[in-house]
């Protein structure tokens, strides 16, 4: 195993090295990934950028990473900021905190703090935003609410500059008792989505070469009430539903998805697991009109794959899906019923 496995390398890799991934890639764990970047030699040039629950593309706002890291180990035309970098430690609410530390030599677009609970497959993890801090200096931090001060917390970091450069942080991981935190303060919820998360959580699949082209994202705009929503004429999906927050009470639920918008659209629900042997999508079709009828709700016996066949529990697809919205369809709400 020493000789062929993609770790056993990492100490050799002497050249300048730029991953560029995403959060969930299944043909690639986020997680190993980080601990064969981290193997490489103290002196190995590296970075690392990671688009957050997309699964084997890139998004839009890593489309320089490449021209740049290449003009500057080739052409020295250009020199990168230093690597950000995060731990995870207690905060002084007594619930675990991200502390995250950039370089301030450029203008910095955005910071995002991600996190994900502890799940049995890394590949399903639901990587969601943190509320970030900015404590000046390139000194930024999030409080986090976790369900379990016994269970894992997984965190990231990626900061996004105005002249192109999105560099991330590779997976931290801690277990919050260890940490001597005192506070979970995450509830479990029925209420998997709403419009106010915006973007948060969902990626889609390309249909070109990454990185995504602009058309192929979920713009935002504001609803009659002034509510930004998430609108998109490509396929939807989300791993909300595999968050130890947001699973289904039970499988005899009935999982109900609520539009708006001013155009109707045929949508179909789809749940799959890309990860397993199975990756069949379970799905269901309705016409849905905001005016009339703005509801789809549908039990494990409503979706149903090519061949005819159900699934009997809802942890055995754990991606949601959807297809076939059109621009001005937006889903409002997502939320377990019974």
């Amino acid at each position: 195993v020493t000789a062929v496995s993609s770790e056993a390398y990492a100490p050799y890799i002497k050249c300048p090295l730029l991953y560029l991934s995403a959060s969930n890639d299944f043909h690639g764990s986020f997680d190993w990934a980080s601990y064969i970047y981290d193997a490489l030699p103290a002196d190995t040039i590296r970075r690392i950028s990671i688009s957050p629950n997309y699964d084997h593309h890139i998004f839009l706002d890593q489309k320089e990473m490449l021209p740049l890291f290449m003009g500057a180990h080739l052409k020295q035309n250009n020199i990168f900021p230093k690597n950000p970098r995060m731990v995870i430690a207690k905060g002084d609410s007594g619930k675990p905190q991200l502390q995250l530390r950039l370089d301030t030599s450029k203008e910095i677009e955005y910071v995002k703090l991600y996190y994900g609970l502890e799940t049995v497959n890394e590949f399903r993890r639901f990587w969601d935003e943190a509320e970030v801090v900015d404590q000046g200096n390139g000194f930024y931090t999030a409080d986090i609410d976790v369900l379990h001060l016994d269970k894992g917390l997984f965190a990231y970091a990626s900061v996004k500059y105005k002249d192109g450069y999105y560099l991330s942080t590779t997976v931290s991981h801690a277990i919050p008792q260890d940490l001597g935190c005192t506070v979970a303060a995450a509830e479990t919820s029925r209420i998997i989505y709403t419009a106010e998360d915006n973007t948060i959580g969902w990626g889609t699949v390309s249909i070109a070469t990454d990185p995504l082209p602009q058309h192929l994202f979920m713009p935002i705009k504001a609803d009659e009430n002034g509510i930004t929503v998430a609108k998109s004429s490509v396929l939807m999906r989300t791993y909300r539903l595999y968050d130890p927050r947001y699973q289904a009470p039970s499988d005899k639920a009935k999982l109900k998805i609520t539009f708006s918008g001013s155009v109707g659209g045929n949508v179909t629900v789809s749940i799959m697991d890309v990860e397993n042997e199975d990756k069949t999508a379970y799905s269901y079709s309705k016409q849905v009109n905001p005016k009339e009828d703005g509801e789809i709700v549908v039990s494990l016996q409503d979706l149903v794959n090519a061949s005819g066949k159900t699934r009997s529990k809802w942890s055995q697809s754990p991606l949601l899906q959807f297809s076939g919205m059109n621009t001005g369809l937006y889903v409002s709400q997502i939320e377990w019923i019974e």
